[in-house]
C-alpha cells in the first residue's frame, strides 16, 4: 500500500488527521480512532488489544466503554454563518 488507503483497485483504509473528530458528544468527549497494522495476506481483521483511556482493558471492558459512549448525546453541529455566529455568542 502507498500511503493513500488503496492498493490496486482495492481500497484498505482512509487517512483520518489526528483533528478529526469521530461522534463529538456534548460533554465534549468523542468516539475514538484505531490503528491497524497489516503484514501480509489478512483474510479477517480480529482485534487482538484493547484500550480505554489509554490503558489496557479486557475486550468486555472495551466493548462496555464504547456502549456508555454511544448513550451519550450528540453534539449539536450549527451551520458557520453570519446569523448563527451571532445568535450563538450573543
Amino acid at each position: 500500500m502507498d500511503g493513500s488507503g488503496q492498493e490496486g483497485s482495492e481500497i484498505r483504509g482512509y487517512p483520518s488527521h489526528w483533528r478529526t473528530f469521530w461522534q463529538l458528544k456534548t460533554d465534549g468527549t468523542e468516539e475514538g480512532t484505531a490503528s491497524v497494522r497489516f503484514e501480509g495476506e489478512v483474510e479477517a481483521l480480529e482485534p487482538s488489544a484493547f484500550e480505554v483511556d489509554g490503558q489496557p482493558v479486557s475486550e468486555t471492558e472495551y466493548e462496555a466503554a464504547v456502549a456508555a459512549q454511544a448513550q451519550k448525546q450528540d453534539a449539536v453541529w450549527y451551520k458557520l454563518n453570519e446569523a448563527n455566529i451571532s445568535h450563538l455568542t450573543a
